[in-house]
């Protein structure tokens, strides 16, 4: 694990020179970044509409901590993997409790549940920078931000039936996931190539499934 006070180093730029494991590592992130952004706005519809599916999304949006899991424990093995895929779920039940406080309209828990929200991202932040030299954390917790102001403004919009604004929204955090997807993947290619191309030398039960994660709403 990198120290705290160790210096990041900036990502290096690979170019067009791109392996094909290295090609399927950004693949996958920016995937599951993307999926985290289109379930969110699915589960804001289904609960904005009460629509018979809301249901089955709330568990679908629930599978992607486990995905993210999988990716991570290549890298960093199961504990810390483990860890990641509880922040994340906090992050996601987070973003449920506060579409329900406003759908509800109570403006005191709103307040509560957006401070929460951030709290949530400022742990992830913390606690994922550290264990890579080419992240940052403070350009962490501003990705996370960015992410967190047009999911909040997604719901406003959906809220208030301002289906263009709302559309707009979606393709500027569409645009966001991707770039944290992005700095996901190239810190963890980079990451590794400095050791050799080595991922986590772990035994892995091949057929051990992740774990569940904690914490999932009300």
């Amino acid at each position: 694990m990198v120290k705290k006070n160790q210096e990041t180093l900036p990502i290096p730029d690979i170019g067009y020179l791109i392996s094909y494991e290295q090609l399927n590592i950004l693949l996958e992130f920016l995937r599951l970044w993307s999926q985290l952004a289109m379930w969110t706005r699915s589960l804001i519809l289904s609960t904005v509409n009460d629509t018979a599916n809301k249901t089955a999304i709330v568990n679908h949006l629930y599978t992607i901590p486990t995905e993210f899991y999988r990716a991570f424990r290549i890298f960093y093995g199961t504990a810390i993997s483990q860890q990641i895929l509880n922040l994340l779920t906090n992050f996601i039940t987070a973003q449920w409790r506060l579409i329900h406080a406003l759908k509800e309209g109570n403006q005191q828990l709103v307040d509560e549940l957006t401070v929460t929200l951030y709290q949530t991202a400022d742990e992830f932040a913390e606690y994922i920078a550290p264990l890579n030299v080419y992240w940052d954390v403070n350009h962490w917790k501003s990705l996370l931000y960015q992410y967190i102001r047009l999911v909040i403004d997604e719901m406003v919009a959906m809220m208030t039936g301002e289906h263009e604004k709302e559309i707009e929204i979606h393709r500027r955090l569409d645009d966001v996931a991707e770039i944290i997807g992005s700095y996901m993947a190239r810190g963890i290619i980079a990451r590794n190539l400095a050791l050799g191309g080595q991922g986590y030398q772990e035994p892995v039960n091949p057929g051990q499934t992740a774990p569940e994660p904690v914490n999932q709403g009300e």
